[in-house]
């Protein structure tokens, strides 16, 4: 699978079916790249306000997410 596959699959994953189930909007969450398995997001609006609550969705959505995608290796966030 080449880098934008990935990347494709992963944006989708994300926006159209762990954000919704999280209950977040899609719009929130950006895609910023993907490193060697490792998916980097950022979390805007409330969300990425408190730490506790980034790391907590972080690690929901990680879990959904390499399910879906097993070329996921884990989730990080930016800033």
């Amino acid at each position: 699978m080449t880098q934008q596959q990935l990347l494709t699959q992963v944006e989708k994953a994300l926006k159209e079916v762990i954000a919704p189930e999280m209950d977040l909007d899609g719009a929130l969450l950006d895609v910023v790249g993907i490193d060697d398995g490792c998916v980097q997001v950022r979390l805007n609006g409330i969300c990425s306000s408190c730490p506790a609550t980034m790391m907590s969705m972080l690690a929901a959505m990680e879990q959904h997410l390499k399910t879906m995608v097993p070329e996921v290796d884990y989730l990080e966030a930016v800033i």
